[in-house]
């Protein structure tokens, strides 16, 4: 057997949300036998590893175009921080970097929460994870989804990727292409629902504080197609 060992810190993190290579499987059993020092074992590999093969789709399956420094949270409460993940969008898979420098995976379920930072042209963003909602629209609960402003209602982006046979009628030619898909939920007392980005569906959903919302809509003119600003409009009604 060979160990992964990671390191525990606590790191308190403030943000504000603007928004083929060898893989080794970690198996569920490794997971579940993990010890206080937090170590994984691997078993080792008779032949190669297995591959995500996703030829000319490799970067664009992943939420990020590489690896980020973030934080898991395992479904069982521990805490890996300060390792190397990327989210893998077609399986739903957190794929991370081992101390021996191996790309692994972590079978969809296993991990609860992931945090990262990322460095985009529109500046530093914060990405927050989560997984366990319930299951809607075909998603399963093991789903992550970004959370972009949580509270009493909470803000979630879902995205998903998805590969495709494609095929060109004219020619007869066959190929594949990713399709990418997203949809927006709010989580709160009611279970969850998909959003609807027009006015008159979101004040309804925040009418308990009717008064407080309008006024806000009147100081700010939210664009409720816009990610962010519906964020904003949340986390100032969760403040309420």
């Amino acid at each position: 057997m060979k160990y992964i060992s990671i390191s525990f810190l606590i790191a308190i993190v403030t943000a504000t949300i603007v928004r083929g290579q060898a893989i080794t499987k970690i198996p569920t059993n490794s997971l579940n036998s993990a010890t206080n020092t937090q170590q994984f074992s691997l078993p080792e590999t008779s032949g190669k590893p297995s591959k995500r093969m996703y030829g000319e789709f490799a970067g664009a399956a992943y939420l990020t175009d590489g690896f980020r420094s973030g934080t898991v949270v395992m479904s069982n409460g521990k805490k890996i921080e300060h390792i190397k993940i990327r989210l893998d969008l077609v399986t739903q898979e957190v794929n991370f970097i081992d101390t021996n420098g191996t790309e692994a995976y972590l079978d969809a379920g296993l991990v609860s929460e992931i945090y990262f930072f990322d460095t985009t042209a529109r500046g530093i963003v914060f990405y927050h994870l989560k997984t366990g909602y319930p299951a809607i629209d075909h998603h399963a609960s093991f789903h992550f989804y970004q959370v972009l402003a949580e509270g009493n209602i909470t803000l979630l982006r879902w995205q998903q990727k998805v590969i495709a046979e494609k095929k060109n009628y004219a020619s007869g030619e066959t190929g594949k292409e990713l399709n990418s898909y997203e949809a927006f939920y709010i989580a709160g007392k009611d279970g969850m629902k998909r959003v609807k980005k027009d006015r008159e569906w979101v004040t309804e959903i925040l009418s308990d504080k009717k008064i407080q919302v309008e006024q806000y809509l009147k100081m700010n003119k939210v664009n409720f197609r816009n990610p962010e600003e519906l964020a904003k409009l949340v986390a100032y009604y969760n403040t309420l």
